[in-house]
């Protein structure tokens, strides 16, 4: 049975600046994490968001799996496809922002599956990347696929700050979601950095299987 990563409670947490955003998690949201844990990718399922329009670097034949870019983009289309699934019967909006949105000083252009902010006036300038935005029973979600085994550069209090700054001004509120989608294997509870990150309400969710696995059934099945 797929269970979310808990930190340990005895481990001493580290003195950290506090952020000005509440990471909040709900019901709607667990259960896609649960989905997530269990599922291999759907090929087929991908196979319609490229036809649909995202562009994969696909890398070079038998290298494939040595290309940081190519599974990256693998591992995200396989959370939008599950979350693409759910959202079919339960309340949840995929790509919530219309492309070329302008909000205060911040523009959200849409990249197939994915956001980029730039930061006005002109000449613009990308300050952050979404891989997945979608509003989850009305609270805003950012998806992060990282499928290396390194997470600490996500969950730092400024890396924190930097993604929910234009979300805050476009939704004018502190409270949102924030999902990092990591292989089986990463999650550590020693790791005294994820334990602040889930102690401040963000999530941690496993793929089915570690990196390797992955890897082989997203490229076996191409």
């Amino acid at each position: 049975m797929h269970e979310v990563y808990k930190p340990r409670n005895q481990i001493e947490q580290p003195k950290e600046d506090k952020i000005p955003y509440v990471l909040s998690t709900n019901e709607t949201l667990q259960k896609i994490v649960e989905e997530i844990g269990k599922l291999p990718p759907d090929i087929s399922e991908i196979q319609t968001l490229i036809n649909n329009g995202i562009r994969v670097n696909n890398g070079n034949g038998k290298n494939k799996s040595r290309n940081g870019d190519f599974m990256g983009k693998m591992a995200e289309l396989h959370i939008a496809s599950l979350i693409g699934k759910m959202s079919e019967i339960l309340p949840i909006t995929i790509a919530p922002i219309p492309d070329d949105t302008l909000k205060g000083k911040y523009r959200f252009r849409q990249k197939g599956i994915n956001y980029v902010v730039f930061r006005e006036p002109k000449p613009l300038s990308a300050i952050i990347e979404y891989d997945i935005l979608s509003v989850i029973d009305g609270l805003p979600v950012v998806w992060e696929a990282k499928l290396g085994h390194t997470v600490q550069p996500a969950i730092r209090s400024k890396r924190i700050i930097d993604v929910f700054k234009p979300l805050s001004e476009y939704y004018g509120q502190t409270n949102f979601g924030y999902v990092l989608v990591v292989p089986k294997d990463v999650p550590d509870e020693n790791s005294v950095a994820q334990n602040r990150f889930i102690e401040r309400g963000g999530v941690i969710a496993t793929l089915y299987g570690t990196k390797e696995q992955f890897q082989k059934d997203t490229i076996a099945s191409l």
